[in-house]
């Protein structure tokens, strides 16, 4: 659609949804304690624990960044000591990453304090009603997401 075309309340939405979602990830990272990782490294953490990515290549692939700063990621989780890397037994050039017991914890920890954060505030701070309107636009944006 021609963007001289869309309607105002595109841009409209567009601006609220992008200064709200930056500021709720700004305060799930404070409440989390992830101020010891940057976001790039606890994002690159996190989609290793899900087995989204299992190498450097496939996290430079998944995060849509260069494979030199996939490899700045991944050495500075390694010497945290929160991944592990192995040579692949069918292409030694390739470095095959596991999540170490620390980097789980890790992950897991985080989640868990930002998934306690907003319980506590839904429960606290909105009514059951309101409460569904946002289960709903979360699938919403999710559907935004599939773009």
């Amino acid at each position: 659609m021609d963007p001289a075309n869309r309607p105002a309340s595109s841009a409209e939405a567009a601006h609220a949804l992008r200064g709200v979602v930056g500021r709720l990830r700004r305060r799930l990272l404070a409440v989390s304690g992830s101020d010891v990782l940057t976001p790039a490294q606890a994002s690159a953490l996190t989609l290793f624990v899900r087995g989204d990515a299992d190498s450097g290549a496939s996290l430079a692939q998944a995060e849509r960044i260069s494979a030199q700063a996939a490899a700045v990621t991944v050495a500075a989780l390694a010497k945290a000591g929160l991944i592990e890397r192995t040579a692949d037994p069918a292409d030694g050039r390739r470095q095959i990453i596991a999540v170490t017991e620390t980097g789980l914890d890790y992950v897991q920890g985080a989640r868990g304090m930002r998934q306690a954060w907003l319980e506590q505030g839904l429960t606290e701070e909105f009514t059951e009603h309101e409460r569904a309107q946002l289960i709903a636009a979360a699938a919403l944006l999710e559907r935004l997401l599939q773009r």
